[in-house]
């Protein structure tokens, strides 16, 4: 919770996590809270990382102490020191400024749509769609997603014939 100047109403605030895989742009990005829970240390943040990127891929982060096991865990990883850099010097291809410009993106569109805590899952998965999928192709990329969870009918669904109904009277044996 935080407030500017002890002033005004306090707000809850959840830290998102997330990445962008730079050959396709693909983003993931995960609030932590409820299924993650809410610490920012390597116990919580490890298992979300093995969850959406692949072993083998090289990880570029800032210097947190979180991430400092990657490298036994089969990631490539290189850091930036954000104190000194937010370019590594000699290596600019090493660098956090694609995730960090994805950062004040969600942040300015959270403000400027307002949102309700509860779903916020829900309106960082929207964020991701309508940012990924250009305008015009939206609703028939919804449909072919909405489609891939819930699969329409391969054939014909048959009706099964009613069975008889028996009133009582004519089901009782004298």
């Amino acid at each position: 919770m935080r407030r500017k100047y002890e002033r005004g109403r306090v707000l809850n605030q959840v830290w998102l996590f997330g990445g962008i895989e730079r050959a396709s742009k693909r983003r993931f990005v995960v609030p932590l809270n409820g299924e993650y829970g809410v610490r920012r240390d390597a116990a919580t943040l490890i298992p979300i990382i093995q969850k959406f990127i692949w072993p083998g891929s090289i990880i570029y982060s800032d210097s947190w102490p979180a991430y400092r096991q990657l490298s036994e865990l089969g990631y490539g990883h290189d850091t930036v020191n954000h104190k000194r850099h937010f370019v590594k010097p000699g290596e600019p291809e090493v660098n956090t400024q694609k995730v960090e410009r994805l950062w004040r993106d969600i942040k300015e569109w959270v403000k400027r749509t307002g949102i309700r805590s509860r779903y916020l899952q829900q309106y960082l998965a929207r964020y991701l769609f309508v940012t990924a999928v250009p305008e015009p192709q939206q609703l028939h990329r919804f449909f072919i997603e909405a489609s891939k969870l819930y699969p329409p009918f391969s054939e014909v669904v048959r009706r099964q014939p009613e069975p008889e109904v028996v009133s009582e009277d004519e089901g009782a044996v004298a």
